[in-house]
């Protein structure tokens, strides 16, 4: 059992992906500790609030594209249709990354800061809207990469920018405090942008590509059916968690932000080795539905939606009951958080198999499906956030509950297509 695992092609992927993308994060970690316990709240309040600004408009953008990306990569070499696709999802992403950043740019100032609720940020969102032309290409770039099975080089590329990050960030503070926290992100995004356009334009596919205008046009519907639906999809995904922030720090203050920034990054880390499994086996199940090997393809789901299962209720019942230890790394002021972040852990369960139903759903191309799911389950969260806020429950513990609610109805959805998914192409289990 051993050696068959060493020598599954999933395996060696998955575990380089853990070694380089798993330190890479380990290092983000320690740099959050680093910033919580030498800016104030506020402080790492206004800076979480700004990165996640830039987060959300990459996502929007870009981010939710990568998927998309590795999938048409590992299509490629069966289908010359894809690479077309890939090209065509590349020119889309730019455009509206260019209108996007234009659009911060000419924003008027009042306006931003009766948004975001500071005036200290203004200046750095139109940097952001400069930026976002040539940043929006490391996440293809990444996706691609996956897709061209170069996990190795993934995983080194997000430990040197991790480095990177890490290194500015400790430096910028101190010549600087926030604003030199802040300059450091935006290099940290600009230097792992370069290093990922430097690798891409090194790797040299093992098959021969040209251009041809006609099959460009032919695939020039990939838009409505697959790309269009994705990118709606993120643009309420990502402005719906950035809206409830804003409602978060209006109803209560920014270093409710502070707190939740926190609370999620916990989370986030929770589900980080599932997402590299996923990211990795992602090329691998894209393979097997090509070569349409469905019952192989349909039995590695089931084992891992059992496997992951279990893991997401033990992390969340053991990062329950170290809450208080955990917060205390971030700074004294957080601990009183906890109640939060045993909300937010009740949803990790649900978040893990839904990164795993999910690959089923891009790779069965139901792009149309998760839009309206996207619609569905964000506006559910985000009328239940508004009543319960109304209502005077406690800001955080209402940003995480009535969130749990929306995640839950995502999940049955995704659950009901991938069984149909199950029941049309592998009927005999």
């Amino acid at each position: 059992m051993l050696n068959k695992l060493q020598n599954s092609p999933i395996a060696r992927g998955f575990t380089l992906t853990i070694l380089g993308s798993g330190l890479s994060k380990l290092i983000i970690i320690i740099l959050t500790f680093y910033c919580t316990n030498r800016l104030t709240k506020s402080e790492f309040g206004e800076y979480s609030l700004l990165r996640n600004t830039l987060n959300m408009v990459l996502c929007v953008c870009a981010l939710n594209f990568s998927s998309l990306c590795t999938k048409f990569t590992v299509e490629i070499k069966t289908s010359l249709d894809s690479y077309y696709r890939l090209l065509i999802l590349t020119a889309f992403s730019l455009s509206v990354c260019t209108l996007l950043g234009f659009f911060l740019i000419l924003l008027p100032s009042n306006f931003l800061e009766s948004v975001i609720g500071t005036s200290n940020l203004n200046s750095y969102v139109k940097i952001i809207g400069l930026l976002l032309p040539a940043l929006m290409f490391q996440p293809l770039i990444e996706g691609i990469l996956k897709g061209l099975m170069e996990f190795k080089t993934v995983g080194m590329l997000q430990i040197i920018s991790s480095l990177f990050f890490l290194v500015s960030t400790i430096v910028g503070i101190h010549l600087n405090g926030l604003n030199g926290a802040i300059v450091s992100m935006l290099l940290y995004y600009s230097f792992y942008t370069l290093i990922s356009l430097y690798t891409i334009w090194k790797t040299k596919p093992d098959i021969q590509l040209h251009f041809e205008k006609s099959k460009f046009k032919e695939n020039l519907p990939v838009l409505s059916s697959m790309i269009i639906p994705v990118f709606v999809m993120s643009f309420i995904e990502a402005p719906v968690l950035w809206i409830s922030q804003l409602m978060l720090a209006h109803y209560s203050s920014i270093e409710a932000v502070s707190s939740m920034s926190i609370i999620l990054q916990i989370k986030n880390f929770t589900i980080l080795i599932p997402s590299y499994f996923f990211s990795t086996f992602m090329a691998f199940a894209g393979k097997m539905s090509v070569k349409k090997e469905y019952p192989s393809y349909f039995n590695k789901f089931s084992r891992l939606i059992r496997l992951f299962a279990i893991y997401g209720v033990s992390v969340a019942i053991i990062i329950s009951m170290m809450g208080n230890l955990i917060l205390s790394l971030y700074g004294k002021s957080y601990v009183s958080d906890n109640t939060g972040l045993i909300l937010s852990n009740i949803s990790i369960p649900l978040l893990v198999l839904i990164g795993l139903i999910k690959i089923d759903l891009i790779i069965q191309e139901h792009q149309k499906q998760l839009l309206y799911i996207s619609i569905g389950w964000n506006i559910i969260w985000l009328i239940l956030f508004f009543v319960a806020l109304e209502y005077k429950a406690m800001p955080l513990h209402a940003f995480f509950g009535t969130q749990f609610i929306g995640i839950l109805f995502q999940f049955l959805l995704f659950w009901t297509i991938y069984n149909n998914d199950r029941n049309r192409l592998f009927p005999y289990t």
